[in-house]
């Protein structure tokens, strides 16, 4: 650790103790000391975290949490960026390695938006300059190459939304680069950051660069590199909608720009995306992989070129006189300027609701130049590989193979009971690009039986197999929906899989439910035929509509029922109560032939509910039975008890050796 010295120029809050070793934390959510050096202790302001650099001279990187950030209050607060500084957004918070964090699920927004009242969509993000209400900031980020020293490939800004900067001030700067101002001006200057994985949407100058303004005039360089980009419905009062590149005066601004989109951008008078100034040193900006597309300016559509050595190849863009004006474009090779035939649907997914991705059939698609995308980038701007099928597309993102999933879940899924209804729900999506031939198998397991249909989504049901097929869109997510009748019992785990194959592969999912751990027969018939074993104690139920027939003499440990309709035929055979644990037999009539309670101990009881009848011999070997029946013989051994819960009928003999207990009720002897 260092300690942090503040200097006149230098604003510091309270919390600055120490400068960070390795990595300074931001986190808006974060409730802890505030000193950045951990996710605990986070900032919870990115200027924070920016202004510790500068005062530290440097510590390394600045991660940055998921969520909404502003500079301050005031127009003129901007996030100030020095020189050297890593910026990275896209954490949920808690990670402990760059590779570990989303930009994509977790979006990290550093908003203009300090009034807190543009119109926003879910993520906080202006989609439109006209959303913008209020007073904003002049610039949401600052990067100063002029008076805190050069602005090189070092200072880098990567995964973050860029929005709501809305540079209205009374003259310039701040009229110029809404999103961000990159001051590389004067002789020895420079400003030149890496951007990689940004959206630049929604921010407005009154003069010129409505997102980005880099400026390499008078001697200066601006040469900013960016890396998997957008720039969407940005505007300017009068060039360069998107982006200006200045290198007046002999200055030279000169950005590398490899697969960027520019969408919907627009300028009140020239270049409705960008706009570049010439320089005699070669200024100009180097494209390739970019589309242009839907851009808007009385003077250039997409391009203004005033003599500025613009090198353009392997890039979509429109070549009428109104979508590119000026002088000095060096035209390369690879470029799709042919674009007549093509509407917007045909280049992006959606370009209307804000996604920026190909479509199916998109002329970007496979258009690039591979040799063009710097070592290292290996991910689109949506975190997919950015180079597939050997070649790499146009614009941010990469047209991805379909990719197909599907999840399967189960409810209820623990205890299900006997003919209760489980209800299965299959949630298949496809995340890449659209594929024909889709199709969805799930055959139903044993234990269940197909009941009704809940969310059909034009699935069938035959042959016990519930089927879909069909195209399945990039972006599509499809839901099935139906219910089973659960015909297991005995505490058994149904298992049931869905399977999901197309074009790319296939993939499956997996639900299950325990059902009840009562034992229900197959059906009707011989006991030792429709009852399954019980693999640890269970109670044994005759439902309703089932006769069985014991064929064997049988022990139960566990609870017995006869439920209302259900017939038990005990055909001369002998079933004996064993165990420590108390039980119950519940039915009416409960008709034994032979019935010998011999429990473990004598005080282990057994409970009868309705009404039992044993035809031939109840015999109490060990336990207690609780019961109100009618016997033919009964007999009470040492270590067993009856007692009566009412009158009973003995119609044959009665022999005790153990204790019976009348309870006050009488025996009546009718033999």
């Amino acid at each position: 650790d260092c300690t942090l010295t503040v200097t006149a120029d230098v604003t510091a809050t309270a919390a600055f103790a120490v400068c960070p070793v390795g990595v300074a934390y931001v986190d808006k959510r974060a409730g802890g000391a505030g000193t950045g050096a951990s996710w605990a202790d986070a900032f919870t302001d990115v200027q924070d975290a920016l202004g510790l650099y500068e005062a530290c001279g440097s510590y390394g990187a600045i991660w940055v949490a998921t969520g909404i950030y502003t500079p301050g209050v005031a127009a003129t607060d901007t996030f100030t960026m020095p020189p050297g500084v890593a910026l990275y957004g896209g954490f949920a918070g808690g990670e402990s390695s760059l590779g570990e964090r989303d930009w994509v699920a977790n979006p990290t927004i550093l908003s203009g938006d300090i009034g807190g009242d543009d119109r926003v969509d879910v993520n906080g993000v202006v989609t439109a300059t006209s959303n913008i209400n209020g007073d904003n900031a002049y610039h949401v980020l600052w990067l100063d190459g002029v008076n805190g020293g050069p602005i090189t490939q070092t200072t880098v800004i990567d995964g973050f939304f860029v929005t709501a900067g809305r540079a209205a001030g009374a003259g310039e700067p701040d009229t110029y680069g809404g999103g961000m101002y990159c001051a590389g001006g004067g002789s020895d200057n420079e400003c030149s950051p890496k951007i990689v994985n940004v959206i630049f949407s929604g921010n407005s100058a009154t003069t010129a660069g409505g997102a980005m303004y880099n400026g390499g005039y008078e001697g200066g360089t601006s040469d900013p590199s960016l890396q998997n980009v957008t720039f969407s419905g940005n505007s300017a009062g009068w060039g360069g909608g998107a982006m200006v590149n200045n290198g007046n005066g002999g200055g030279v601004s000169s950005p590398s720009l490899v697969n960027v989109t520019f969408r919907g951008n627009s300028a009140g008078d020239s270049g409705g995306a960008m706009f570049s100034s010439f320089g005699p040193q070669g200024s100009g900006a180097k494209l390739a992989n970019v589309i242009f597309w839907g851009n808007t300016a009385p003077n250039g559509d997409h391009l203004y070129s005033l003599d500025s050595s613009m090198v353009i190849s392997h890039t979509l863009v429109p070549s009428s006189t109104a979508s590119i004006y000026g002088s000095g474009i060096i035209w390369g090779p690879g470029n799709i300027t042919d674009t007549g035939a093509y509407t917007t649907a045909d280049i992006f997914v959606d370009a209307a609701g804000g996604d920026l991705r190909l479509a199916g059939g998109s002329p970007a698609v496979d258009a690039g130049d591979n040799s063009a995308v710097p070592v290292g980038v290996t991910t689109d701007l949506g975190g997919d590989p950015r180079i597939v099928n050997g070649r790499v597309d146009l614009g941010a993102y990469e047209q991805q193979q379909p990719h197909i999933g599907v999840a399967k879940t189960a409810s209820p899924t623990a205890n299900v009971r006997f003919q209760g209804i489980v209800t299965y729900t299959v949630v298949f999506s496809n995340t890449g690009t659209a594929d024909p031939a889709v199709v969805l198998t799930d055959t139903l397991p044993s234990g269940t039986n197909f009941a009704y249909w809940v969310d059909q989504s034009g699935a069938t049901y035959a042959d016990n197999i519930v089927r879909w097929s069909g195209v399945l869109t990039g972006g599509s997510v499809i839901s099935v929906t139906f219910a089973v009748t659960n015909t297991a019992s005995g505490g058994a785990t149904i298992t049931n899989t869905a399977y999901l194959s197309g074009s790319a592969g296939a993939v499956s999912s997996v639900a299950t439910f325990g059902a009840t751990a009562d034992s229900y027969p197959t059906g009707s018939g011989l006991w030792s035929q429709v009852f399954a074993p019980c693999p640890t104690r269970c109670k044994r139920v005759i439902p309703a509509g089932a006769t069985i027939t014991l064929d064997q003499d049988i022990d139960l440990d566990g609870d017995f029922e006869i439920e209302p309709g259900g017939t038990f035929n005990a055909n001369g055979k002998t079933v004996t109560l064993t165990g420590d644990q108390a039980q119950t037999l519940t039915g009416n009539p409960l008709t034994f032939y032979s019935l010998v309670v011999n429990k473990t101990n004598r005080t282990d009881t057994v409970t009868i509910v309705g009404k039992l009848k044993v035809t031939r011999k109840l015999t109490v070997r060990s336990g207690k039975l609780i019961s109100a029946s009618d016997y033919e013989d009964i007999e009470i051994e040492e270590n067993g008890e009856l007692q009566l819960t009412n009158d009973i009928a003995v119609s044959g003999h009665f022999t005790n050796s153990g204790t019976l207990d009348t309870n006050g009720f009488g025996i009546i002897f009718d033999g």
